[in-house]
């Protein structure tokens, strides 16, 4: 009994896990030849090309991540190229699960450790042409604020 009991308050847990990081609302943007996320509590940054737009609306996130059914938690940033190779990509701030992604749909991780904490890089191609050049570039440019 303890058992079942033990498992139906992780399985809760686990469920209530938040799918956006209460760091996404401290997220700050820059546009310009390249696009920025600057997060200065976390102290990183993440340069991407001028063609990516970001999604600022944490319920536009969760209402991407219900669309295409992912169980991705933690998200710190969410962005969708506007030009070819069209892609889109979450940055997960200490993501601790199975991602549990199919191959039905081409898709690039890759994690990454700054100042204690790991962020995964999450991209997935919109018109499977190869986006992965673009991806190892933009798991890459998530650095530390230098001050």
């Amino acid at each position: 009994m303890k058992r079942i009991l033990s498992l139906i308050i992780l399985f809760f847990l686990i469920g209530c896990a938040p799918k956006v990081s209460p760091y996404f609302q401290t997220n700050e943007y820059d546009y310009g030849p390249y696009n920025y996320v600057i997060n200065e509590q976390l102290k990183i940054q993440l340069q991407a090309y001028g063609d990516i737009d970001f999604v600022i609306e944490e319920q536009l996130i969760k209402k991407k991540l219900k669309s295409k059914k992912l169980k991705l938690r933690n998200v710190l940033a969410y962005g969708k190229s506007n030009i070819e190779p069209y892609y889109e990509f979450f940055i997960l701030h200490n993501f601790k699960s199975n991602l549990n992604l199919t191959e039905a749909e081409p898709y690039y991780v890759k994690d990454t450790m700054l100042n204690g904490a790991i962020y995964t890089f999450v991209g997935f191609s919109l018109d499977y042409q190869s986006a992965d050049r673009d991806f190892h570039k933009l798991s890459k440019a998530l650095k530390l604020i230098e001050n």
